[in-house]
């Protein structure tokens, strides 16, 4: 709403601004009220319209199968890490390799309703519906189908044919590691027993090795200690190296091995998964700066950073553990380098003797690994357990899906309302006319004196069409009305001088100032009507005479008395100073000491003098006569004007508080009974009679 020249106080802002919107919501639901029926009907269109094309459509029914991948019950890490990815899963699903598996079982190929002449894979994918679910790490594979029987059964072949690559797969890496495994433990199998042959043989050539042993235990125990600390040296060493490749290459070490399995990683990465999902509810949930969203938002940037705070420290960790392996390797060698210095002493025998016992360590301990291997690939080839699995079947839907008769009918139901409702609120939301009198009171500060009502007007005349007497009763009590509140802002003053003027041409300031004078002169008072509006003569023209007529511009110009430019008119106690059409301005010569005169020497003849003036914004006449009178009267065409234009008018005419200024609405839609006289009377007022809802002792004009 524009508040330029709003005469409402600053501080009363919030006031106005709440009036503003007590206004709105008012006239929104009168209008509801009052056009409930035309809304009903629209909606009722809109529903049978939707209704009617649901049922014309080909209905297709959809069946869903869900799997569960578990990507933590893969045994490889690369798995793990496949399987993790949900949306590389979700393309395996739609890949043209299980598309044409399951459209080789099922034979859509074949279908009548599949064009020859298009790829069946194509047409395929058009029914086919495959999204991913990261927080249950579910997959939700759905097929469309007109027959209820063909969608579920189709879905889950889609699934079944997805489990049997993965597992087929899956089958095969374990058969080629245990059979590569078998085959390396044979050969250390074989290793060992020449190895012990040997070392009989020397027993047998000579018993007195085994009293010499205890150099050859120790040196025998620290090679085993030696091969364990220098392979756990090699191992962080690659690891290392591996993980600063990373780094300088500007990878991400959280894909590493050795940093995804790492606890505390693992742990931190549960929690940032988790808060992502949060935030991402959140979002959906909250507008983008609200103070959980942004709560959440800085937890999941803490979350981060603590997770790169740990990287650093995995690797300042491993470092430590490098050098700490690298001491320890290289103590337990100068420990060894110092006991084969002393078995240079020792025969060649026992030399020889020494070195098959450390080889024999050596492969039992490789023999005992590779037992270990085998068993775990051997358990992991023989357990049904999978990381995949159909947590629901498909099963035959009972209704279809598309169309969804239901929805489709409550959705039309509700857009059709909303719709209806949306475009009456924004129609009053930017709506900056007046159409109340709390609105006239409120937003002019300015008294309110009443309504003229909406009527058909034959050209060239002024007397409305009415169809009944009832309706002749309502029409001119309206302006009873504006008369009484008139004479109830002069108080007791008994001769009146009353100029009217509106904002903008066609508000129908002149057929209001036409009714207001008659009925002055009705009630028995004599009143004098006034044409001041050089540029149109509206009201002259209500009383035409042949030849040139003296009037208000001959007074004027000419200088003629008053007495020549007054005339009768067939209305008992109405009389009228016409004036000639111009198209001129005249505000000097209304502003003018003649003109007052003329208004003294009037408002001692007649009781009520009306001035019919231009409309103020275009042009300065009413602003120049409006100085003159006792009351200055704005007519405001009802639900046209706007405020903006309304408040130019009362500041030119009246630009301090003191100046006696009123409001009438003009063109009011919707009067009648209802409207009027139960709005200003009340039905429970006992000022009309129940039974014809007229005033009592009043006959029509």
């Amino acid at each position: 709403m524009d508040n330029v020249n709003d005469p409402v106080a600053p501080a009363e802002h919030e006031e106005s601004e709440a009036f503003f919107l007590k206004r709105i919501y008012r006239d929104f639901f009168e209008t509801v009220q009052r056009q409930k029926y035309w809304i009903a009907l629209f909606s009722f269109c809109v529903v049978l319209l939707v209704a009617i094309f649901s049922f014309l459509q080909t209905p297709y029914y959809q069946a869903t199968t869900t799997l569960l991948i578990d990507s933590d019950m893969a045994q490889d890490p690369s798995e793990q890490k496949s399987l993790g990815n949900l949306e590389l899963q979700v393309a395996i699903i739609q890949s043209p390799e299980i598309i044409a598996k399951v459209i080789e079982q099922t034979n859509f190929s074949v279908d009548p309703s599949v064009d020859s002449r298009v790829d069946p894979r194509e047409v395929f994918m058009r029914f086919l519906d495959v999204k991913s679910k990261k927080q249950n790490k579910t997959i939700d594979i759905s097929f469309l189908s007109e027959n209820a029987e063909t969608a579920a059964l189709t879905a889950n072949q889609i699934a079944q044919a997805y489990i049997e690559g993965k597992t087929t797969k899956s089958s095969g890496v374990v058969v080629d590691s245990v059979e590569s495994l078998q085959a390396q433990l044979a050969q250390q199998v074989e290793k060992h027993n020449a190895v012990k042959n040997k070392i009989a043989e020397l027993n047998r050539e000579n018993p007195e090795l085994g009293n010499e042993n205890i150099l050859a235990d120790q040196i025998k125990y620290l090679n085993s200690e030696y091969v364990k600390a220098d392979s756990r040296t090699m191992e962080l060493r690659n690891t290392l190296s591996e993980l600063e490749l990373i780094i300088k290459s500007g990878g991400n070490i959280q894909d590493h091995p050795y940093v995804a399995s790492h606890p505390r990683v693992r742990q931190k990465m549960d929690r940032i998964r988790d808060t992502e999902i949060q935030l991402l509810e959140m979002e959906q949930e909250y507008r983008q700066m609200h103070p959980t969203v942004l709560k959440a938002q800085a937890k999941l940037k803490a979350l981060r950073q603590s997770l790169d705070d740990e990287k650093t420290q995995l690797i300042a960790e491993l470092n430590a553990a490098l050098k700490a392996s690298e001491a320890m390797t290289q103590g337990i060698r100068q420990s060894m380098l110092e006991l084969q210095a002393k078995e240079k002493d020792f025969s060649p025998a026992q030399l020889a003797y020494k070195n098959l016992l450390t080889e024999e360590t050596s492969i039992i301990e490789t023999i005992r690994l590779l037992n270990g291997q085998i068993s775990k690939a051997s358990i992991a080839g023989s357990v049904k357990q999978t990381p995949i699995e159909i947590l629901s079947y498909a099963v035959t839907p009972l209704s279809p899906a598309i169309p969804n008769k239901p929805r489709n009918i409550l959705m039309a139901l509700f857009l059709s309302l909303l719709a209806s409702l949306g475009l009456i609120f924004l129609r009053h939301y930017f709506d900056q006319t007046l159409k109340k009198d709390e609105d006239v009171e409120w937003i002019l500060r300015k008294p309110f004196l009443g309504h003229a009502p909406y009527v058909q007007v034959p050209k060239d005349s002024m007397d409305p069409v009415l169809k009944s007497e009832k309706e002749k009763i309502y029409f001119f009590n309206f302006f009873r009305l504006i008369c009484a509140n008139i004479n109830f802002l002069l108080g007791a003053q008994t001769k009146v001088s009353v100029v009217l003027t509106g904002s903008l041409p066609g508000e129908g300031k002149s057929f209001v100032c036409y009714h207001i004078a008659r009925t002055f002169a009705n009630e028995g008072k004599r009143t004098v009507l006034i044409d001041a509006d050089f540029c149109h003569s509206t009201i002259s023209k209500m009383f035409p005479r042949e030849g040139e007529r003296p009037g208000l511009h001959s007074y004027l110009m000419e200088n003629a008395p008053v007495d020549e430019i007054i005339e009768e008119t067939a209305y008992p106690n109405l009389f009228l100073i016409p004036s000639r059409e111009a198209k001129f301005s005249a505000p000097y010569a209304l502003r003018s000491k003649r003109m007052k005169e003329m208004l003294n020497v009037l408002k001692e003849t007649f009781d009520v003098v009306i001035v019919d003036t231009p409309p103020v914004l275009v042009l300065n006449d009413a602003v120049a006569i409006s100085e003159l009178a006792d009351i200055r009267v704005v007519v405001v065409e009802w639900g046209k004007t706007v405020i903006k234009s309304v408040l130019r008018t009362v500041s030119k005419i009246a630009p301090s508080d003191s100046a006696l200024t009123g409001i009438i609405l003009n063109k009011v839609k919707h009067w009648g009974k209802q409207y009027y006289y139960e709005h200003y009377y009340g039905a429970r007022s006992g000022y009309f009679s129940k039974d014809v809802g007229t005033p009592k002792d009043v006959t029509p004009q």
